[in-house]
């Protein structure tokens, strides 16, 4: 599912998780050029009766070298400062693994984390999808 809000265009990916089926987890796009670091948003709609304690996400970037993840933060997100979160990158920069736990719940909608990816001086440029791989 896409939504168009005007500037930023937001790519959902459904999560199967029964019987909720009205819940998704996402990541926001974004854009630069060779040798930048840029940030993409994990973005979860959680609805207004599902309170979520805890979550393990995977991010994969496939950019084919030309793009690999650098960091994560929570900077600008709906978690709370008490959440407890990790995150790995693997030796080929190019997946991420973040879990976290909370005592208060998030509850709302709005960006669970961010991820920061560099593109590659040498890249000739084109899309390089980032993938959510597993929720």
């Amino acid at each position: 599912m896409v939504v168009d809000r005007g500037v930023d265009t937001t790519i959902y990916h459904q999560v199967d998780i029964q019987p909720l089926p009205e819940h998704y987890v996402g990541i926001t796009e974004s854009g630069g050029i060779p040798g930048d670091t840029v940030s993409v948003s994990v973005y979860a709609d959680l609805g207004e009766d599902f309170d979520m304690n805890a979550f393990q996400v995977t991010i994969a970037g496939l950019g084919g070298g030309d793009i690999s993840a650098v960091g994560v933060d929570t900077v600008g997100t709906i978690m709370s400062s008490d959440w407890i979160w990790s995150y790995f990158i693997s030796d080929s920069g190019n997946v991420v693994i973040t879990a976290g736990a909370g005592a208060e719940a998030v509850t709302a909608m709005g960006s669970l984390f961010n991820v920061q990816f560099v593109i590659d001086e040498n890249s000739s440029g084109g899309l390089f999808p980032v993938f959510i791989t597993d929720v």
